[in-house]
């Protein structure tokens, strides 16, 4: 008997725990509100944190009532919206969260429930410092202050907005989850606000062609940073912030110059968020810069980061999303391949699919340069940012030793239609090397021949007489006397 008792004993524990574990799984959202014209409610959830496609949720608002109840396996920022209002949450698994509204819907007077002391100081907290969270505000504010201003600025935001979190009353009861929330909203909000200055200012115009970089002492701190941080991808400031380092640590990589063509820009960027960003956390930089960008880039390019994001097994539901959204290009024959590819399976035209001809009129070949390294600059008299590079190619060969010199050929293609500008362009700017155009600007059949779709663009050819590098560094990147160097070995 007393075996029996403790069977069923053992069984209630069980089954009540089970019950507890079930409910945990869920939180519940109710509340009463005031006669609206409009009685539909939503609720929104990013699971994917992309800000597509979100989990949507509706009831209809039935006296005055509402009630969800969602499934929730972790904390997720959530939003209650009606034409009326929209009102964010915070909510945590076995959460059970009451919201009453005065006569006007946007003025909470109360929350009630699990769940409510964390969502009391949301609401209180993004209404006093909203514009300090507005990307809109902070980038006004960078183009219209000096770095050391702006950092000051940032500085004691971060100070005063950590005062306020930790001074509250209600501190105490947080729970260890959402406080981690509002330190990381807070301190990535800093840091994505540093790594924006400089990236804002330099596409503050296109005639700007360099970024200017940050002060090291202003990033003596970074290494601090838990810049993967899996836990953080609720926050949209390190979302954000996860856009303007990968940005920025790009073009460091290229020298603080600008690109012109996006899919290279997106190769590079891709390569470096690979180096820097692991697990969960690349993931959803590739899901995010795909899903924003395949329209723009080439279909080559979006399938090269949709095959990047295919290589993780718990990507799935990023794929889901990104043959949504990027079907169209994603669909498109990637038969095409690389152009860089093609440009070394292509690497000896003939004279005439290029149509390259020397200041005096003469036909001229690629194959003439075989057995030395060639830097290829195409450029154009109408290009501002190709001139601008010109005496930075000047400073580069002129740094050669005589013996390299001999080794290592600059060769400028110009793609212009007329070859007096060309030819005034040369005499104006005292340009050396060996110059030769083919004309027709974007018709050109150098343009064609290379998928050229802007400029300057470098090529560097080998020995061999097949391009090597496709994208190849700007003359003021140091680092590319050691990519020509290493070649004529």
């Amino acid at each position: 008997m007393r075996i029996l008792k403790r069977i069923i004993i053992l069984f209630v524990i069980v089954a009540s725990a089970i019950e507890i574990s079930n409910a945990q799984k869920f939180a519940v959202i109710n509340g009463k509100l005031p006669p609206l014209t409009n009685p539909e409610l939503t609720l929104q959830i990013d699971k994917n944190h992309l800000r597509r496609k979100p989990v949507v949720i509706q009831t209809t608002i039935q006296n005055n009532q509402f009630s969800f109840k969602v499934e929730v396996d972790r904390d997720y920022m959530m939003e209650l919206s009606n034409p009326s209002f929209r009102f964010p949450l915070y909510v945590s698994p076995g959460d059970s969260i009451v919201l009453e509204y005065m006569e006007q819907p946007s003025q909470l007077i109360e929350v009630k429930g699990k769940g409510s002391v964390e969502n009391k100081f949301l609401q209180a907290f993004y209404t006093k410092f909203q514009s300090d969270f507005t990307d809109s505000v902070s980038d006004n504010l960078a183009l219209n202050s000096s770095i050391d201003g702006f950092e000051s600025r940032i500085f004691a935001q971060r100070k005063t907005l950590n005062t306020y979190f930790k001074s509250d009353p209600s501190y105490p009861l947080f729970s260890e989850s959402f406080k981690s929330f509002i330190s990381n909203s807070i301190e990535y909000n800093y840091w994505k606000q540093l790594f924006a200055y400089p990236i804002v200012n330099a596409n503050s115009s296109q005639q700007i062609m360099t970024v200017t970089p940050l002060p090291g002492l202003m990033l003596a701190d970074f290494d601090k940073v838990k810049y993967n941080s899996p836990g953080a991808l609720i926050n949209e400031s390190y979302q954000t912030f996860l856009k303007y380092y990968i940005i920025y640590e790009t073009s460091k990589a290229n020298g603080f110059n600008k690109f012109t063509d996006l899919s290279v820009s997106a190769d590079r960027k891709t390569s470096v968020a690979k180096e820097k960003l692991s697990g969960e956390v690349l993931i959803y930089w590739l899901a995010k810069f795909l899903t924003d960008e395949c329209e723009r880039i080439s279909p080559y390019m979006s399938n090269k980061i949709f095959d990047a994001l295919k290589e993780f097994d718990k990507s799935k539901i990023y794929q889901d999303l990104a043959l949504e959204i990027c079907g169209a290009k994603l669909k498109e024959s990637s038969k095409k391949g690389d152009p860089s590819k093609q440009a070394v399976a292509k690497a000896e035209p003939k004279s005439d699919e290029l149509d390259l001809t020397t200041i005096d009129g003469k036909p001229f070949s690629l194959s003439s340069l075989k057995g030395k390294v060639v830097y290829i600059d195409f450029w154009a008299s109408w290009c501002g940012p190709c001139r601008m590079m010109m005496p930075f190619s000047k400073q580069l060969h002129d740094g050669l030793t005589e013996k390299e010199k001999k080794n290592i050929v600059f060769l400028y293609i110009s793609i212009d239609a007329n070859q007096e500008g060309w030819k005034k362009a040369m005499t104006d700017m005292k340009m050396e090397g060996l110059q030769v155009i083919s004309p027709g600007n974007w018709s050109s059949k150098a343009c064609k021949y290379y998928q050229i779709n802007s400029i300057p663009r470098y090529m560097i050819m080998s020995k061999s007489g097949e391009i090597v590098d496709f994208n190849a560094k700007r003359p003021n990147d140091p680092a590319l006397l050691d990519d020509l160097r290493k070649l004529t070995n």
